[in-house]
């Protein structure tokens, strides 16, 4: 008997010692946890963006400070010539927005899913002669291809739907009258009907 109540014992023991290792955390330390969690991300995005501003600052100090270098006309041919970079910036983003509704345009015209937008990338297509025309011309192959696929599984479904067993004449009948006594059973007799119909 001192041997089993021993072992209890100690087997209470063990259970207790358990429960205090996997003793569940309170709504307040997953709190704290949580607001660490928050604190040290939000210093790690302060710290990224006070880099990041520095570093701005520091490449313009520096542009000021080669351009202070400069004599007069070469610091208007510089300041022409980043206007004009910032001008053709903002052709090509526009030219690249115009390609993108023209995309969607073909997209729809073609009745294909916009969800393939992103397939196309209009980028390779900006600044390029004819690019509205290259642009369709992929498109559509684009469209042959996915048909091309779509045809092939079609083909092979209906290969295997086609492998499968012909029915018999006594099949065909029990069938028939399967679904006319269930048509009796529900008491409807347009489905008794059309049950003897087939």
């Amino acid at each position: 008997m001192n041997e089993e109540m021993k072992d209890k014992m100690e087997i209470e023991e063990k259970q207790e010692e358990m429960k205090e290792e996997t003793k569940e955390k309170t709504i307040e330390e997953i709190l704290a946890e949580k607001e660490a969690e928050w604190q040290k991300e939000t210093d790690r995005r302060i710290s990224e963006a006070i880099r990041k501003r520095e570093e701005k600052l520091k490449a313009e100090q520096e542009e000021k400070e080669r351009l202070a270098k400069m004599s007069e006309e070469e610091r208007i041919k510089e300041i022409e010539r980043q206007k004009e970079e910032e001008i053709l910036k903002r052709e090509r983003a526009i030219e690249e927005k115009e390609l993108k509704l023209n995309l969607i345009d073909l997209f729809k015209s073609e009745e294909m899913d916009l969800d393939l937008l992103e397939v196309v990338d209009v980028n390779k297509y900006v600044g390029k002669e004819n690019k509205e025309e290259v642009l369709k011309q992929d498109v559509l192959k684009i469209k042959e291809t996915i048909n091309k696929i779509v045809e092939k599984q079609v083909e092979a479904f209906k290969g295997e739907y086609l492998r499968g067993e012909t029915p018999t004449a006594e099949k065909q009948q029990r069938q028939d009258y399967n679904e006319y006594e269930k048509a009796k059973k529900s008491g409807n007799p347009l489905d008794m009907i059309l049950a003897k119909l087939k």
